[in-house]
């Protein structure tokens, strides 16, 4: 939409505020003590025009530091969508700008709810600065913004310019329309002269040339590890970030019989931001929180820019003063769906079945039919289980598309779900929802020979492509190398057993690694002698001639097993590119909002729950931390 410019004279400014009134609660920088914070506000007298920068940025109106998403009444979820006409008076452009960002991640497909609504009702005037000692907003592009306001009002001696940037804006200014006046060549001398002044006091600069790029070679960078030596990783900086959208969700009892589903701020520099099922941090140290925060802060999305505005909000709030653009500096110089994406559907548990004594199979049907009908999913894909009043996490599918009627989820007893969930019979009630990733590529792979290389647990997921590619008959051969720690600890025991006595009339070679003797392991080795051995999953690899022009290896275990199995497809001349592992991050949301499962650095990052869980080697090459 074509700007339009009017000004608003210094004596109207009063009627016009009171004018704001009529399209929702006002919201406007105050001063609380030695800060300012958003605040509603009746009389123009009580806003702090000439503010530097609130402590809680907008996004707080709308993406809210606690809030309840789901309640849980009568053994149903319900949601709890609350927003009220608001107008937010007095943003700065780089808040502006901020706002874009958080847009671009929820509001793109599927669009949060509570978010989407909230924004749909507000009303957006900004106005113009002065930067102080901490913006460095000009370096970013970010200092002037040329959308996503209603109304943006620009300092004059004797009023404001004021640029109109929305349909909304144009109302406004049409319905009180003697408040305002014709632009004149004065105001527009004025208006220049304003702004030229200010673009000279930036008193800090963030030069972003190369920024991207100079980071990533600086990984291992002695910075990092000097800062966060200061740093107390106490996460001031993610709670003030205008752009920083890692929540948390949880389960909270009211009384017997109701309880509700919160969402509130999380934060990178938490120690269990990074931590996953078994216990495994990906992000174990203070050094790798801290680096991943500039690494995603200073990424470079060519159609949003980076992921920070220059606001200088986590410099004045740093309780360790660390300077954001300082930092970099030194680093340099050393180098929407239809509906609730978030509500569960009812499944009831059809059998629970023992497969280890830590290991559950849950075989699941959704009470709905249209929901059972509709129910598609491609193996490697991944469900969010909903244990009301406890809960969500992922789980991998396991049993295969091609048969129909019901789901199965392979689950580990390792944590307070997990064995909640352990404890349920035949007949109770789960909610599900998803799936979500993308998914192992298997049209792709049709007519290849598949390597499926499982580690323990791992051989969950790649279940659900053992037997998709046994029933369809569309894969030249198909082997399966499984490494497990016992015979006790064989995940599907049974079909393991099966297929190593009838696999081959379906094209199916299977063989067994296990690392501790028992008389079971010694019984099935002597059964199996050329199949089944003590030792790891690499040794299974011996004896083995595939064409490495027409295999795909896919891949599933433990995080240290990864290196050992890639090598010796490696050594094997298979191209990374036919190399697909299936990853675990700590996935929450499964919809890429959370934040939980970014992994990279400034030059590219993936959201394992939506780029994956499946990549390629080639991936995990230009994607640092992805395994």
């Amino acid at each position: 939409m074509p700007l339009r410019y009017i000004k608003l004279p210094s004596e109207n400014f009063e009627k016009f505020f009171k004018s704001l009134e009529a399209w929702g609660t006002v919201y406007a920088p105050v001063k609380k003590g030695s800060i300012y914070s958003f605040q509603e506000v009746h009389d123009p007298a009580e806003i702090a025009l000439d503010y530097n920068r609130t402590m809680l940025p907008p996004k707080k109106f709308f993406f809210r530091p606690r809030e309840a998403i789901l309640r849980l009444k009568n053994g149903r979820w319900e949601e709890e969508i609350e927003a009220e006409p608001m107008v937010l008076f007095g943003l700065h452009s780089c808040d502006i700008h901020g706002l874009k960002i958080l847009d671009k991640v929820y509001l793109d497909e599927p669009a949060d709810p509570y978010y989407k609504s909230r924004r749909e009702k507000t009303l957006i005037i900004g106005i113009s600065c002065m930067p102080d000692e901490y913006c460095f907003c000009k370096s970013l592009g970010t200092h002037f913004a040329m959308d996503g306001f209603d109304l943006f009002l620009h300092e004059l001696p004797d009023g404001w310019l004021v640029r109109i940037g929305s349909v909304r804006g144009h109302e406004i200014a049409w319905e009180n329309g003697e408040l305002f006046e014709e632009v004149t060549d004065e105001d527009l001398a004025n208006f220049k002269e304003f702004e030229e002044k200010r673009a000279k006091s930036f008193q800090k600069e963030l030069p972003q040339e190369g920024l991207a790029d100079m980071l990533d070679l600086a990984y291992n960078s002695p910075v990092w590890k000097k800062y966060a030596e200061i740093c107390l990783a106490c996460g001031n900086c993610n709670m003030v970030c205008p752009t920083c959208r890692c929540y948390e969700v949880c389960d909270r009892w009211m009384d017997a019989y109701k309880a509700v589903r919160e969402r509130r701020y999380d934060s990178c520099f938490m120690e269990n931001h990074g931590l996953v099922a078994g216990g495994h941090n990906f992000r174990p140290t203070r050094l790798d929180r801290f680096r991943h925060r500039y690494y995603c802060k200073s990424y470079f999305d060519p159609s949003s820019g980076y992921n920070c505005v220059g606001c200088g909000r986590c410099d004045e709030f740093c309780p360790a003063k660390i300077e954001h653009v300082k930092v970099l500096e030194e680093v340099r110089g050393v180098s929407e769906m239809s509906e609730n994406p978030y509500v569960t559907h009812n499944a009831r548990i059809l059998e629970v079945k023992d497969l280890t004594s830590r290991e559950k199979l849950f075989t699941l049907r959704f009470l709905d039919p249209e929901v059972e009908a509709n129910f598609n999913f491609k193996p490697g894909q991944f469900v969010i289980v909903d244990i009301r009043g406890f809960g969500e996490f992922p789980i991998s599918i396991c049993s295969s598309p091609t048969r129909r009627g019901y789901l199965q989820l392979c689950i580990r007893k390792v944590g307070r779900m997990t064995k909640f969930i352990h404890k349920m019979k035949e007949g109770d009630i789960i909610g599900i929802r998803g799936p979500y990733g993308n998914g192992f590529p298997m049209e792709r792979m049709e007519g290849s020979n598949l390597i499926l290389v499982a580690g323990g647990l791992g051989m969950a997921p790649l279940r659900s492509v053992l037997w998709y590619a046994i029933d369809t008959g569309k894969y030249e051969n198909v082997w399966l190398l499984y490494g497990t720690k016992a015979y006790e600890d064989i995940l599907f025991r049974d079909e393991i057993i099966h297929l190593l006595k009838h696999g081959e009339a379906m094209n199916c070679s299977v063989k067994l690694a296990y690392e501790v003797e028992s008389p079971s392991c010694i019984y099935l080795e002597r059964g199996f002698s050329d199949r089944v051995c003590k030792g790891v999953v690499t040794d299974l690899f011996r004896g083995e001639e595939f064409d490495v022009n027409n295999t795909y290896a896919l891949i599933c275990g433990p995080p240290v097993m990864y290196k050992f199995v890639i090598r010796e497809l490696l050594d094997r001349k298979l191209s990374p590119g036919r190399i697909y592992m299936t990853l675990e991050r700590r996935m929450r949301c499964g919809i890429g909002k959370c934040g939980h499962c970014i992994v990279g650095t400034s030059t590219s990052i993936k959201y394992v729950c939506k780029d994956g869980p499946v990549f390629t080697y080639w991936d995990a090459l230009s994607t640092r931390g992805l395994i």
